[in-house]
């Protein structure tokens, strides 16, 4: 039509032409600025259909894609104004398909499946609205369980832009916001939520660090052996035999400084593209994969933003072009190699730049440096050895994602354990059978350390009753076994006046050992009563919304309790409760 307008315009004999021009060209300024080009995401044309989950401006604080432990982020986070109980809208038409309640995880979460065939999934909700709060409620006391997962027997169906229910902070959730994530209907594979026009402002490209350059098999960058990173001004190494690379890089969107994660990836070797990543889709099933994409040793010391510009050979991610076959780059002496990178946002802005290797001879032959009592492990095949302290291993094939050393020996301490080596990420659980050195009743856990000796975990372990124990763990490092027989301690927190306040009563759940487990159960002159477990602060919670109990009235209060070696413990109280 502009153009319709402008070639009248043109045709018209010159005296009506200077009435006209200057009218003319105001309308179609304004018709231009009201009228802006289709929007583009991800290299196509933005799609449609999705409204706003939130009555507030979109500002994000994680994005689809970006690095978390052990997995992918696998939708937006919103934020909430930095409270809880701002409504969450339905982004589309669609009927409830499922709804989930754990301590856990996604927290309060629903599922709503949209007749386009997509589903879109709202968590770490303070509370459910309407019917279907009292449908969920309702189910829980049937079931006698705090956590559920369960679709409904009954349509609860909305419009877009219905209140679903209200932001909150459960779950894993570390501070008040929405996660929200838009799923393929058919194959609940995540999708992306920014390929759709969300109104979400991101003029900003992303930031490119620096580039690290990994040496293989003995190779040496700048005459040493151990990764190097180029950073800043300088742009080029001297390499002898052939390296992998990573690329230090991230994302941050117009309205808040948070980390998120590039959209795309490319690396060019002299030109040629050697490797190129898209965060379109991801796969569940594939998550834990996230740890042979990123740079794993740099990730779990520092929650480096760090991503391998290769493929590990055990690397099943869906996220790479076929390109994407570089494994190695081979420097060879006077070689001069132009490498290029390129980090790109969903929006289109992009950050680019170039870096150089330089074939060298080595004067020196480093061999390669095999740990004491290790064992070599390929990532394609099954293994099963025993160290020279006696200490069996037993790792099915894909468990790793490259061949590496497995070392395993006895740490200073009895019962302490260094089992394979920290810095590389296992897909799946492998079994560890240890001599029991320490003396006890048991239950014995194990505790990983981090590097600082600080707790990093707990693993309950099966005593196998002939001297050894057994654990099972997806994650190398530093083992210390302990023993754990004290249960659990449950206390009453606050008084009446508190609990009016807190519109709830609250205990405090806490344990020194292994740890509390989820297997609980509370009951009010012998009828269950659902209590609410937030394990991030130790506390179990009634709800006096609930209105299982008497106001004013007194009541026996009985809590059953155990950790995860079944250690043991019972509460029980005559309360009044307002």
């Amino acid at each position: 039509m502009k153009q319709f307008l402008l070639h009248s315009l043109l045709l018209m004999p010159s005296r009506y032409t200077s009435c006209f021009s200057v009218g003319l060209a105001l309308v179609i300024c304004l018709w231009s600025q009201n009228s802006p080009a289709q929007e583009r995401r991800g290299g196509q044309e933005a799609r449609s259909g999705l409204g706003s989950p939130l009555p507030i401006p979109l500002v994000l604080a994680g994005n689809f894609g970006e690095l978390r432990p052990d997995h992918f982020h696998t939708g937006l986070d919103f934020k909430t104004l930095g409270r809880e109980g701002i409504p969450v809208l339905a982004a589309t038409d669609g009927v409830v398909e499922r709804v989930k309640v754990s301590p856990y995880g996604y927290g309060q979460a629903l599922y709503l499946r949209s007749p386009s065939g997509i589903t879109t999934v709202y968590a770490h909700l303070a509370r459910f609205e309407g019917p279907l709060a009292t449908w969920i409620l309702e189910e829980q006391y049937r079931q006698k369980s705090h956590a559920i997962d369960k679709s409904p027997n009954r349509s609860f169906v909305y419009k877009q832009g219905d209140t679903l229910a209200y932001s909150g902070n459960t779950g894993g959730s570390m501070g008040p916001h929405l996660h929200f994530e838009v799923r393929d209907g058919a194959t609940q594979h995540p999708i992306n939520p920014l390929l759709w026009n969300l109104p979400v402002r991101d003029l900003t490209p992303p930031e490119i660090g620096g580039l690290w350059i990994l040496p293989v098999d003995g190779s040496e960058v700048n005459g040493g052996t151990a990764p190097f990173k180029l950073e800043g001004e300088h742009r080029l190494a001297k390499v002898s035999g052939s390296v992998r690379l990573a690329l230090d890089a991230l994302d941050r969107l117009d309205a808040a400084r948070n980390v998120c994660g590039p959209y795309r990836l490319v690396l060019k070797v002299n030109g040629a593209v050697a490797y190129e990543s898209i965060l379109d889709t991801l796969d569940f099933s594939l998550q834990r994969d996230m740890n042979a994409h990123a740079l794993y040793d740099r990730y779990r010391r520092n929650r480096s933003q760090t991503h391998r510009l290769h493929r590990l050979p055990g690397n099943r991610l869906p996220i790479y072009r076929a390109s994407s076959a570089s494994e190695v780059v081979h420097c060879s002496s006077g070689d001069t190699i132009r490498i290029e990178v390129l980090a790109e946002d969903v929006h289109g802005n992009h950050s680019t730049r170039e870096f150089a290797l330089v074939g060298v001879s080595s004067e020196t032959v480093t061999p390669e440096c095999v740990p004491a009592g290790a064992a070599f492990v390929r990532f394609d095949a099954a293994h099963q050895w025993c160290s020279p302290d006696s200490v069996a291993i037993f790792v099915d094939a894909g468990t790793f994602y490259e061949d590496h050393w497995f070392p395993v020996e006895s740490g200073l301490r009895s019962g302490d354990w260094i089992i394979g080596d920290a810095a590389q990420p296992a897909a799946q659980p492998f079994t560890v059978h240890l001599p029991r050195t320490i003396t006890g009743r048991g239950g014995f856990f194990a505790e990983l350390l981090d590097d600082r000796g600080d707790s990093d975990g707990t693993f309950p372990l099966k005593d196998l009753g002939n001297g050894y124990l057994e654990l099972r763990t997806r994650t190398c490092g530093h083992y210390q076994i302990r023993e754990d027989t004290t249960a659990p301690e449950v206390k009453l927190l606050g008084e009446p006046k508190d609990w009016t306040r807190w519109g709830e009563v609250r205990w405090a759940f806490t344990d020194a050992g292994v740890g509390p487990d989820s297997q609980y159960t509370a009951s009010l002159n012998g009828e269950w009563v659902r209590l609410a477990w937030d394990p991030r602060i130790n506390e179990l919670r009634y709800a006096l919304s609930d209105n299982r109990h008497t106001s004013g009235v007194l009541g026996t209060w009985r809590i059953e309790a155990k950790d995860e070696l079944g250690n043991h413990v019972v509460w029980s109280e005559t309360l009044r409760i307002p």
